[in-house]
């Protein structure tokens, strides 16, 4: 059981593309909630009107990306007892095999943290964002593999990946209740990387679904909200 989870802040423009993209994919038992941390755009009254199968929690002030994706992930583990929880953001467009896939990926291994996949660029639709990041012998989690680099079908392996960004991963939730969620120290920045690091000392690891090659795409102007 999978709970997605789409964190807006006064994102209603972007709204549409993303929570379309999720309704129409292809695995059985997920469900959508968009975590509305403390919108002023009419933004859950919106959804409601639209869309009757989507759920939207709503946070009085903005908690930062931190403070509002926390407040979903105890929602889908604690609340609804959910397997995985997607952590995602209301600037990505995903293809309609994401949720299968990475779920796939996750069955394949023990100790199975996170599990990612690739990013294109929203306006470059064969150019990669990101693949997972390379290990830095100084700063650890290093440059993103593959940036700027046209899809070849050069990353369509499943492998564990040594960092990754959170614009999107499938979370275990034997994970969750070891680690606890982000640290909200971290209110924009560096947070998943905190999580990570926590992660793999307890024994956790990251992995990497190839998908297929036009698997999910990433606006251009992603920011954390």
């Amino acid at each position: 059981r999978v709970f997605v989870l789409i964190l807006s802040y006064n994102g209603i423009h972007l709204l549409d593309e993303c929570i379309s993209s999720y309704l129409s994919n292809d695995y059985a038992n997920y469900e959508l909630v968009v975590i509305d941390n403390g919108s002023s755009d009419g933004s859950k009254d919106y959804i409601e009107r639209k869309w009757s199968n989507v759920f939207v929690l709503r946070t009085n002030v903005n908690l930062g990306y931190s403070g509002g994706m926390n407040f979903g992930l105890d929602f889908a583990f604690h609340e609804r007892n959910a397997d995985f929880a997607l952590v995602t953001n209301n600037d990505v467009l995903v293809d309609k095999g994401l949720i299968k896939a990475l779920v796939n990926t996750a069955s394949n291994y023990d100790n199975v943290g996170f599990v990612t996949g690739k990013v294109y660029f929203y306006d470059k639709k064969n150019v990669f964002q990101t693949c997972g990041k390379y290990y830095d012998s100084t700063f650890w989690r290093g440059k993103n593999i593959g940036k700027y680099e046209v899809d070849n079908g050069q990353y369509d392996e499943e492998i564990e990946l040594q960092w990754c960004d959170d614009i999107y991963w499938l979370i275990n939730k034997n994970l969750y209740f070891q680690t606890g969620g982000y640290d909200t120290e971290f209110r924009f920045e560096s947070e998943d990387f905190d999580w990570q690091v926590r992660a793999k000392n307890a024994g956790y690891k990251i992995y990497y679904s190839p998908l297929d090659r036009k698997s999910t795409r990433l606006n251009s102007s992603h920011g954390k909200l």
